[in-house]
């Protein structure tokens, strides 16, 4: 009888591995699926912040570069390797660097900031960039600031240039000795040159050119199509 209860026993306690080693599978198994999913996840995420055209960024507490994307390097010719773990502070211009102070303070205050900034990279190699950032958090507590940077170079040299061929432009009608002006198409001046303004005796931008030219109250038939 103490046998046959002993086997009984015996075969409770073997049932019950069973079991358990049944459930220790199956958290295995799903443990497995969530790893290969997780890995997946994060080949994704990579793929796609190595892919895009902007640099990703994170910080420390102390500003110190925590992570940087290697897109980084056809911006500023400098490798991830190169800046991790260095201040932020060491990649850009000096003039510009209380202007990254000011941001900073406004992320950790949570507040989204975006700043226009001069980078500085290999060999003092300058760029404009414009710089997205806001405060990282991890389990409710601040640990640090995430970022974008997008280079506006070429942007700026646009705008240069824009600018120089302006004051060119200016210069050669200012110079000129005759009455120039620009109208717009309800023949209303949208540019006078210093010429016709000391003729005028104001600068009446927005108002019909015969007007002011002629002292007409329409214009002329044969300047109907004037522009």
């Amino acid at each position: 009888m103490v046998v046959e209860r002993s086997r009984e026993e015996l075969l409770r306690e073997n049932e019950a591995l069973r079991e358990r080693i049944r459930t220790l599978e199956t958290a295995h198994q799903n443990t497995s699926a969530l790893a290969r999913d997780l890995e997946r996840t994060k080949r994704t995420y990579q793929k796609l912040v190595e892919n895009i055209s902007d640099v990703l960024f994170t910080l420390d507490v102390h500003g110190r570069i925590t992570y940087i994307s290697p897109v980084v390097g056809s911006v500023l010719e400098l490798s991830p390797q190169e800046m991790t773990e260095r201040p932020f502070t060491q990649f850009v211009h000096p003039e510009d660097r209380p202007l990254l102070g000011r941001a900073l303070e406004r992320s950790w205050g949570g507040k989204m900031s975006v700043t226009e900034l001069r980078l500085l990279g290999e060999g003092g190699r300058l760029r404009h960039a414009r710089v997205s950032q806001r405060l990282l958090v991890d389990q409710a507590l601040p640990v640090g600031v995430i970022g974008l940077i997008t280079d506006i170079t070429k942007q700026k040299q646009a705008e240069l240039e824009l600018r120089e061929q302006e004051n060119r432009f200016r210069a050669i009608v200012d110079a000129f000795d005759g009455l120039i002006f620009i109208t717009d198409r309800d023949q209303r001046i949208s540019y006078m040159n210093n010429r016709l303004i000391e003729r005028t005796g104001r600068e009446a931008l927005g108002e019909p050119w015969f007007q002011v030219v002629h002292g007409l109250d329409r214009a002329p038939d044969e300047c109907s199509g004037e522009r």
